[in-house]
């Protein structure tokens, strides 16, 4: 028992030392990157955007960043920092994902609704849930639906809202949303669900709606409205 206190012991002090050493190496890089030249700045970004540290990873992320709204990021760095949502580390998927809005490269929209398909990181879904908002693209109906019995769910809702007004559907994939719609609003009754019944619902399914346009809560008459 003495043993296993000395080794978790020594363990803590080896762990706080890494995290020292890794806030001092990320410091370094923060004090002298915009000291180096442009043109070097290009050279080492591939290396820094592929660390081991995801801290430096992040790092090179937000460097990219820099270049980007200065009008000098390169192409191959943007693919770099995309490549980067399908990164093991959360932390690095979402300074990736922040940098979305103002990425414009080939196959980009898709590229995001497969991540979006596979991410497990709340907030990293909602970065990408609110790329589609301001980007709709039809391969982001499918990974938005399925999200739909999770967390997110408002966001979500809202996505799909928006994709839906600008790329039409099935009516069999109407039916497969309005179901997932009834059984989350279970749980989960947020005016943007309620509007997605309303919106691609049948006429037996609004008549049961018609009632809450009467509902004292201004936010869910507007919800039924709207849809």
């Amino acid at each position: 028992t003495q043993n296993n206190g000395v080794n978790r012991g020594i363990e803590t002090a080896q762990a706080m030392t890494i995290e020292a050493l890794r806030s001092r190496l990320l410091e370094s890089y923060s004090l002298y990157w915009p000291l180096i030249s442009p043109e070097d700045q290009h050279e080492q970004l591939p290396a820094v955007l592929r660390d081991p540290l995801p801290e430096l990873r992040a790092f090179g992320i937000s460097r990219v960043a820099v270049l980007l709204r200065d009008g000098d990021a390169t192409e191959a760095e943007l693919q770099l920092v995309l490549d980067h949502l399908r990164d093991p580390s959360p932390f690095v998927r979402l300074a990736s994902a922040k940098l979305l809005p103002e990425i414009n490269v080939p196959g980009l929209a898709e590229y995001v609704a497969n991540s979006l398909a596979t991410e497990s990181s709340q907030l990293v879904i909602e970065e990408e849930l609110a790329f589609f908002r301001t980007r709709p693209n039809l391969k982001a109906i499918e990974p938005t639906i399925a999200l739909l019995s999770l967390a997110p769910v408002d966001s979500a809702a809202q996505t799909l809202i928006v994709l839906l007004d600008s790329n039409p559907i099935s009516d069999e994939t109407k039916l497969r949303i309005v179901k997932t719609v009834q059984r989350t609003r279970r749980a989960n009754d947020s005016p943007s669900l309620i509007t997605l019944e309303a919106m691609l619902g049948n006429h037996s399914v609004q008549r049961k709606l018609v009632h809450l346009l009467r509902h004292p809560n201004k936010e869910v008459r507007l919800a039924v409205a709207k849809g």
